[in-house]
């Protein structure tokens, strides 16, 4: 410690504990589930399909006029993808945007810690896919629709470029094997 002058003590201190820690964070309700129908089953694990950066790819919209992509990562947080993303953090799925400046700014739209729901896109039928719902800030929610693909590999998704914007959020459409019945 030191007496600076007579009104000012300067005291300094080293600790680990005010250091940046990564957050510990479980895995949020909806991950796993069972869909079946009268014929049917599918036991769907989110988990498996997580990557290190997300998936990554590019969206487009009869309303975009800029460039607008979109990281997704089916069960696990992902940090801030572009240069500016508000108070969010720990998202599921982003939207992005590139600005005229060079910049670009990303929105949440399926936070972490929310629960996510998974469920089959008809109830009568899981042949037609399924519906994975997340919840994001301020309304943003997304909705993916998962459908068959009988020609990619099992743990794969290929998503869609296209993006469609509904009164609570945005739906994006992905296919694999694994739904496939």
């Amino acid at each position: 410690a030191n007496l600076t002058d007579p009104s000012t003590l300067v005291i300094r201190s080293h600790t680990s504990s005010a250091c940046m820690q990564p957050l510990e964070q479980s895995v949020p309700t909806g991950c796993k589930a069972n869909i079946s129908d009268d014929k049917y089953y599918i036991d769907v694990d989110l988990t498996k399909y997580n990557r290190e950066e997300g998936w990554k790819f590019d969206v487009k919209s009869e309303t975009f006029q800029a460039r607008h992509w979109a990281v997704v990562q089916p069960c696990g947080a992902l940090g801030c993808p572009g240069d500016d993303c508000g108070d969010s953090t720990g998202a599921t799925v982003w939207i992005c945007r590139d600005k005229p400046d060079g910049s670009n700014t990303c929105a949440d739209y399926g936070l972490y810690r929310n629960a996510i729901s998974v469920e089959s896109f008809k109830p009568s039928s899981i042949q037609s896919g399924l519906s994975i719902i997340y919840k994001g800030s301020s309304n943003r929610n997304s909705h993916i629709r998962v459908q068959c693909n009988w020609t990619g590999s099992p743990g794969e998704l290929v998503f869609s470029d296209n993006l469609d914007i509904t009164s609570g959020g945005i739906s994006l459409y992905a296919f694999t094997k694994d739904v496939c019945v």
